[in-house]
């Protein structure tokens, strides 16, 4: 039976060790898995004053440039996780969201139906995580699947299969 497995990731090592973990312990190519690899672009808030520049459509145009150039950011951390994959013989596909990390990641499990979610976590402390909220808190309480966290162990410098 094929599983569809996604990985939610961003450009830390964090999410490269939670996705080598996966291909690692719980990638089946055997089993027909797939793995969809996540990554969701979150727009940066524009300030007032670019929205008071003038009417000459300035303000309009940088703000159409910052967007184009996140997401042309999102493509190209995707492109580099694609490499990786196809390095490792993985079937993939690349997926790639606009919004809040939280709540993309839980609605694209759901319409995708998706058998086990996998974020990496990085440990932050307790206030960041009270201000700011945590992508894998909230996926562990909101995602209609199973989550894993993968934990990097930097300290200890282990590999994912150890």
């Amino acid at each position: 039976m094929t599983r569809k497995i996604c990985v939610a990731v961003d450009n830390s090592e964090t999410s490269k060790y939670a996705l080598t973990w996966t291909i690692t312990n719980i990638y089946k190519p055997e089993a027909s898995d797939i793995i969809y690899i996540l990554h969701s672009v979150q727009m940066q808030a524009v300030s007032p004053f670019y929205s008071s520049l003038d009417a000459s459509g300035t303000s309009a145009d940088l703000l159409i440039s910052m967007r184009e150039r996140e997401m042309e950011e999102g493509r190209n951390i995707l492109k580099d996780y694609g490499v990786f994959c196809d390095q490792k013989n993985v079937k993939f596909l690349l997926e790639l969201t606009v919004g809040d990390p939280r709540h993309t990641i839980c609605e694209f499990v759901e319409s995708q139906n998706i058998d086990l979610l996998v974020l990496g976590n990085r440990g932050s402390g307790l206030l960041k995580r009270i201000i700011l909220g945590s992508v894998s808190d909230y996926c562990l309480n909101h995602a209609e699947c199973p989550v894993l966290c993968v934990k990097q162990q930097i300290s200890q410098g282990k590999e994912p299969n150890e």
